[in-house]
């Protein structure tokens, strides 16, 4: 089977579905794909800056994604026996933006958002759908795709690979993808804190050489937790969250 688009997407994470919405809403035909069963189901990625905001200011959109996110206004600096400092961020940028704040809003409802946005405008994501290769001819871009359904060869004037670090076609392109790694080993949760100082506000701990950051990332009160597992652990293939509450509750002062 074959069939064409102006457009083909690979990837339906926030960069695929955004620039999938700008081409639907400028009339030009497009089609986006994702190997995944469907949307994220993670809060992974969760802050939304004010350049962004502007950028759905422009397409009608800030106003909904501002309503179901979390408004954070400042930051607590915290070292257990020592001083807090709060750091107010509520005018940080006052006057250049509409949006003088950091957006706490997690990427699973931020893509639910995008989805339904795509879908109004007549797109649907073709979820379990993998590109298995591509050639270009000329002026045309040819893909293989693979769905549950079988085999599909789609043309297109320009093939857009948003699926991150992994990408099949950076690979095959000897892309690189600049940057680096830490020498510390880093843990993420959301968890229930249970904490009304990190309802508005980052809160950020540090004891010797090991820190945490705590802030809100769900209107259901759930709080995203970062920090560094500690040299104790380091050596531990797999780390589970029950050896690092004891010191983490003791640092944050709060039950997780």
């Amino acid at each position: 089977m074959s069939s064409g688009t102006d457009v083909l997407i690979v990837g339906a994470g926030p960069t695929g579905l955004v620039l999938a919405l700008h081409l639907a809403l400028d009339g030009i035909s497009v089609r986006i794909v994702d190997r995944a069963t469907g949307p994220g189901t993670a809060s992974r990625a969760m802050v939304v800056h004010a350049r962004t905001l502007e950028h759905y200011q422009q397409i009608g959109l800030a106003d909904s994604i501002v309503a179901r996110g979390i408004r954070m206004d400042g930051a607590r600096l915290i070292i257990p026996g020592g001083p807090t400092v709060a750091v107010p961020l509520g005018a940080f940028g006052q006057g250049l933006s509409p949006f003088p704040y950091v957006l706490s809003f997690p990427q699973d409802e931020h893509e639910a958002v995008l989805v339904a946005e795509l879908r109004k405008h007549g797109v649907e994501v073709e979820w379990c759908t993998e590109c298995l290769d591509f050639s270009v001819v000329a002026d045309t871009v040819t893909c293989q795709l693979r769905s549950a359904s079988g085999d599909i060869a789609i043309d297109c004037s320009y093939l857009c690979w948003c699926d991150g670090a992994h990408s099949r076609v950076r690979e095959r392109l000897g892309i690189g993808f600049a940057g680096g790694t830490y020498r510390e080993r880093f843990f993420v949760a959301d968890v229930d804190s249970g904490d009304h100082r990190a309802q508005h506000e980052f809160i950020l701990c540090r004891r010797g050489e090991d820190f945490c950051l705590l802030f809100p990332i769900r209107t259901s009160g759930m709080s995203r937790l970062i920090g560094t597992v500690g040299r104790s652990h380091e050596s531990q293939e797999v780390v589970d969250f029950d050896e690092l509450r004891p010191g983490l509750e003791a640092m944050l002062e709060t039950d997780l």
